[in-house]
């Protein structure tokens, strides 16, 4: 199980991970997600589709404060379309 994997950051945020666990989502595929913001979500410890679509109201929160983009994440609908996009990586 890919989200068991010892490479958790220790935060009170549950999913942000140190690493990729394989090869790293292409975040861009999200609406209003460019290359920058992409580098910005890794450095974050983002890399997964099913990173972003397990968010809750306090990662939101964090990463709205993280990148600076007041309410970007719920305005595209970044969870779900990252739903979408986990959905069609898990099927691969």
């Amino acid at each position: 199980d890919l989200h068991s994997f010892p490479t958790r950051r220790s935060s009170d945020l549950g999913n942000l991970l140190e690493a990729a666990q394989g090869e790293a989502d292409e975040l861009s595929r999200i609406s209003g997600v460019g290359p920058g913001l992409n580098k910005k979500l890794n450095d974050n410890g983002v890399f997964h589709f099913w990173q972003i679509a397990e968010w809750g109201p306090a990662e939101i929160t964090y990463m709205d404060d993280q990148l600076s983009f007041k309410g970007r994440i719920e305005r595209d609908d970044w969870i779900g379309q990252a739903k979408e996009f986990a959905a069609e990586t898990a099927s691969e």
